[in-house]
């Protein structure tokens, strides 16, 4: 569905819901989903085969990233 927005009105349009300037909107870094309003944030979870290398990882590095 296409976005529709009005420059001056500052709103923007979509899926039959519209959101104005100051609005939250909230988006779903693993998936893409955009929630409308302010989520709770989380702290990343590092698992599966990122989590498997950073292990490897941190035998070796210097300097702490993750």
């Amino acid at each position: 569905m296409p976005v529709i927005t009005w420059g001056f009105v500052q709103t923007v349009s979509t899926h039959g819901k519209t959101l104005g300037e100051g609005d939250w909107i909230s988006l779903n870094g693993s998936t893409g989903e955009v929630i409308l309003g302010k989520q709770p944030l989380a702290p990343p979870a590092i698992s599966g085969d990122l989590g498997t290398f950073m292990q490897w990882v941190d035998e070796i590095r210097h300097l702490k990233v993750l």
